[in-house]
């Protein structure tokens, strides 16, 4: 699965959950994104797959994400691909 198709997968199961303060929490809580950014990310504008499991880690924290649909990690940078 690639990692637009993890993105939409799991919006589709968080977009109504998903409260606008998981913005301000993940940018209080220091989360390093632009808030403009991470508006489009929670409202399907922007896919980026790292920046969603962030959103739902701050806004949804009893919410399980699936492990199939978390990112990859790029082990040869020590990162998200």
């Amino acid at each position: 699965m690639t990692e637009k198709q993890k993105f939409y997968r799991l919006f589709s199961e968080v977009c109504e959950l998903l409260p606008t303060g998981a913005i301000n929490s993940a940018i209080t809580a220091g989360y390093n994104a632009n808030a403009v950014h991470l508006i489009h990310v929670r409202q399907g504008r922007t896919i980026n797959l790292p920046h969603l499991v962030a959103l739902i880690q701050y806004g949804l924290p009893e919410f399980n994400i699936p492990v199939d649909l978390l990112p990859e990690i790029d082990l040869q940078r020590g990162g998200v691909k």
